[in-house]
């Protein structure tokens, strides 16, 4: 202002003049310039500003993506919604808080999940019978995005055992979107557009225009600014700006008239020409109002708040700056950062106070040592086996801890590890005066780039197992010296048992040879019993047809007295000799298996019929109606391949061997089967056999009671014919209790 007054009038004047003269032309070119520069302003501006929201709107989408994502892959989710007996009454508290806590986190509407197992939907609000389709729901994709109701609704597919059980949606309303404009002036008139890769609207100001294709022509300039990557374009008197949006691989569409831009401006141009003598006036004055009062001083309040930020207080919310709307909006601006920071500062304090808890209480030692080898962590039982707190090492190098040679000795392990390598080394330290054994393992520590910042170390106290080692050493040299002695004893003992050997082979040429005649001797014997069995078997079958004959001759005898004595005595010849014919044939069979005289051919049989015929044929054994003789088949015929004569025989032996030592109970016949075998059992409820005589019932001419009369034969012919035919026979049975005979064949 004092160089102005001291400016000589009639330049004031001529100043004056040429400034009014000028200024009707003047102002043509300065609308013309500031349009201009206006237009070019205001296309950065719209461009960055669609740029800002396109960020925005693809943070919201990202957000809600990820959470939909992360929650499906939660255990808890997947485990519940593939809960068997899930219903409406089952919904964990936990669960519900969790889908709350979202909703409110992300500003969703709705947060919800649906069982495709039941269709039953569970929201943050409660649990809800689902009308919705299942077979639908199951062939949605992984990931779904759909629009419904002014509403953004996100589907993300939740699988148990690479199994889809279930969908977590998250929904959230256009509005969200709506603010994100509201809050910008320039996008009061525009056209705004969110489209898919397949120019489908999914989103609009203008409703009505959601879920329809872009016109073809808003299509071709699209394409034109793709191929331009200027991010605008202008079409006739229209400015259309697009902005990807890269999480959904959509474009933000804004549609502005270049007119009503520009129009706002018009009075701006009219209010210049009245004031451009007072503007060039008051220039200089304004300047310095400007960079003194208004801007100088806020900005240097704003640096020296920043410098004496505190992360632990935040940005000062008193400071005033001079109620300039720009700078308070600043100060808005530093306050939420401040605030984030604050926010930021404790969790990651919380954190390192976390990770410290979780090192000081593992067993192992840890440490980490920066890029310079500057201890920056160590855990409280690393401090404590060289004596100092966690503190006191914090900030020193090796130097600063160790002797000289081990320092040094260390660094350069330290650096290998710089250097991507991995280091192991063992040493001994002195803990509190008893020395103990240390296994260390160094590793580099990489940034997310991959560039190595620091060494971490684990140090592992072993001493237990080299004591162990050591002591398993001396064990071993220990016993290969006792080796070494048995070695020597054995070998003697070897000699002394060649010599042992070849007396033994001397013997067993001698058994071989005794046993050799034995079996000649044993030959002779059963063709000798056999010859005089058949011999005998002659005169007695003529015995009895004779006594049956005289049996019949005597019922023509009147004399009663007589005929009955007689009678009695020729039944008694008659039983004896049935007895004796009966040993005579077993003597034979006997015999003939001995010989192996038996040719058994073997077919296919259904075990039902066989052990019914065999039932009915031991009913003939039965002459005590005290006995409850039964039989029990299964209700699936059994093949198996036997001789069915043979295997007759081997279970009439035995149910005739029951019947004689049962003298009331009851008897069974029963089939049972596995996959593989068929089982048949004979059970009685009889004497039973003490354990000491069972082994000898297979013998021949063996008999446990020596009272009850019997050749002693049927149950060795029945173990040989068994052997005969591959069928293992057993017995299990207790003195008083009765026994059990099991055959085992198996099954075709």
């Amino acid at each position: 202002m004092k160089y102005l007054d001291t400016i000589n009038k009639r330049f004031i004047t001529l100043i004056t003049i040429l400034m009014f003269s000028g200024s009707t032309f003047m102002y043509y070119i300065t609308k013309y310039t500031i349009s201009e520069i206006l237009d070019k302003q205001l296309q950065n501006f719209e461009l960055k500003h669609i740029g800002t929201t396109a960020n925005s709107i693809n943070q919201l989408f990202l957000d809600s993506i990820l959470t939909a994502k992360h929650f499906s892959n939660r255990p808890t989710i997947q485990s519940f919604l593939n809960y068997e007996h899930l219903d409406r009454k089952f919904y964990p508290l936990i669960i519900q808080d969790e889908l709350n806590y979202l909703k409110k986190r992300f500003h969703f509407d709705k947060v919800s999940m649906i069982s495709l197992k039941n269709g039953i939907y569970y929201d943050n609000f409660g649990v809800l019978n689902s009308d919705l389709n299942l077979d639908i729901l199951k062939k949605v994709e992984a990931f779904n995005i759909d629009v419904l109701n002014e509403k953004f609704k996100i589907d993300s597919s939740v699988e148990f055992d690479k199994k889809k059980v279930g969908l977590f949606s998250v929904e959230f309303k256009f509005n969200l979107i709506d603010k994100l404009f509201e809050d910008i002036g320039f996008f009061k008139n525009a056209k705004i557009f969110l489209i898919d890769d397949k120019f489908n609207i999914r989103y609009s100001i203008d409703r009505e225009s959601i879920s329809k294709k872009l016109d073809n022509e808003l299509i071709n300039h699209f394409q034109e600014i793709k191929n331009n990557k200027k991010g605008f374009a202008l079409h006739g008197n229209e400015y259309l700006f697009v902005s990807k949006v890269d999480s959904l691989n959509w474009h933000l569409i804004v549609d502005l008239n270049k007119d009503n831009l520009i129009g706002k401006f018009d009075s701006v141009f009219y209010s210049m020409k009245l004031f451009e003598i007072l503007l060039v006036l008051i220039f200089v004055y304004i300047i310095y109002v400007i960079f003194t009062e208004k801007v100088n001083r806020p900005l240097k309040l704003i640096s020296e708040a920043l410098k004496n930020f505190n992360p632990n207080v935040g940005f000062d919310k008193n400071l005033y700056l001079g109620g300039v709307k720009e700078f308070e909006d600043i100060k808005l601006a530093f306050e939420h950062t401040s605030d984030m920071l604050v926010k930021s500062y404790a969790e990651l304090r919380e954190s390192k106070e976390l990770l410290k808890d979780v090192v000081d209480a593992a067993d192992d030692m840890i440490f980490f040592k920066d890029k310079d080898l500057i201890y920056q962590v160590c855990n409280r039982e690393y401090a404590r086996i060289y004596n100092q707190d966690g503190d006191s090492i914090v900030g020193k190098k090796n130097i600063d801890l160790f002797p000289e040679r081990k320092a040094i000795r260390y660094t350069k392990q330290d650096i290998n590890v710089l250097n991507g390598k991995i280091v192991e080394d063992y040493r001994w330290v002195d803990v509190n005066g008893e020395k103990r054994y240390f296994y260390v393992k160094k590793s580099p520590v990489k940034d997310s780039d991959g560039n190595i910042f620091g060494v971490v170390g684990v140090v592992r106290d072993i001493t237990n197992q080299k004591e162990m080692q050591n002591t398993l050493k001396e064990f071993n040299m220990e016993l290969e010296q006792k080796v070494q002695e048995k070695t020597s004893i054995l070998a003697k003992t070897n000699s002394k048992l060649k010599e042992s050997i070849e007396k033994i082979k001397d013997q067993n040429s001698e058994l071989i040879l005794s046993k050799n005649n034995l079996e000649v001797a044993l030959s002779s014997k059963s063709i000798f019993i056999s010859n005089v069995s058949h011999k005998l078997r002659t005169p007695l079958n003529s015995i009895i047809n004779f006594t049956k004959q005289t049996l019949l001759d005597l019922e023509k005898v009147e004399d009663s007295s007589f005929k009955e004595d007689s009678n009695k005595h020729l039944n008694r010849v008659l039983k004896n000799s049935n007895l004796l014919l009966e040993l005579i044939n077993s003597i034979l069979e006997y015999s003939d298996i001995e010989l192996n005289r038996l040719n058994i051919s073997m077919q296919e049989e259904s075990l039902n019929r066989v052990l019914r015929d065999v039932f009915e044929r031991g009913k003939s054994f039965a002459h005590n109606n005290e006995i409850d003789y039964k039989l029990y088949l299964l209700n699936q015929d059994i093949f198996v391949k036997i001789n069915k004569e043979k295997f007759s025989q081997i279970l009439l032996n035995i149910i005739s061997n029951s019947f004689k030592f049962t003298k009331e109970g009851n008897i069974s016949l029963r089939l049972f089967a596995d996959s593989n075998y068929a089982i048949i059992e004979v059970e009685d409820s009889g004497i039973g056999i003490e354990k000491d005589k069972q082994s000898i019932v297979f013998e021949p001419f063996e008999q446990v009671d020596n009272f009850i009369q019997g050749q002693g034969l049927g149950l060795a012919i029945a173990k040989k014919l068994s052997t005969a035919m591959d069928i293992h026979i057993s017995l299990f049975s207790q003195k008083g209790y009765g026994s059990t005979f099991r055959l085992k064949i198996k099954r075709i």
